[in-house]
């Protein structure tokens, strides 16, 4: 059973749409970070706080699978789910459906990093706070 961790409606406006009226791929992953940011800051801290702490979480992979249309003036529902958890890294996913049929789903993997005063970072374990986040919403298998 996925455990929601967090949702959201969207209306699919004209800027997420191309000229045929059909979902711009790159958008449902804009969504995908819209729930994740609200989480995150929801859940533990907002990411400006972690990048102004020294750390940061970005993407180390990402996908999105699409199977179904989705059109302009559609009502979506976003859930996310946190589907795996290691020791640096976790897996955020979401299921976006429109009248409850799933039309695609995001996938992303984020790292928990230490940066550097020149820039540069490097991964560590994630701190005992987020972790205990992580391993309270799991729903391991994915949306």
């Amino acid at each position: 059973m996925v455990k929601v961790v967090h949702r959201r409606e969207i209306h699919v406006a004209l800027g997420d749409v191309d000229a045929a009226q059909v979902i711009y791929f790159p958008s449902v992953f804009r969504w995908h970070e819209y729930n994740f940011s609200e989480w995150l800051a929801t859940q533990f801290m907002p990411l400006s706080k972690i990048f102004a702490s020294g750390f940061g979480l970005p993407v180390v992979s990402c996908s999105a699978t699409y199977s179904a249309a989705i059109h302009q003036d559609d009502r979506m529902t976003l859930q996310s789910s946190i589907t795996d958890v290691g020791t640096s890294s976790f897996t955020f996913s979401t299921r976006i459906s429109n009248e409850g049929t799933e039309a695609a789903t995001v996938e992303t993997r984020h790292v928990w990093v230490e940066i550097a005063s020149n820039g540069t970072f490097s991964s560590v374990e994630i701190p005992a706070d987020l972790r205990a986040v992580l391993h309270r919403t799991i729903s391991p298998g994915g949306v």
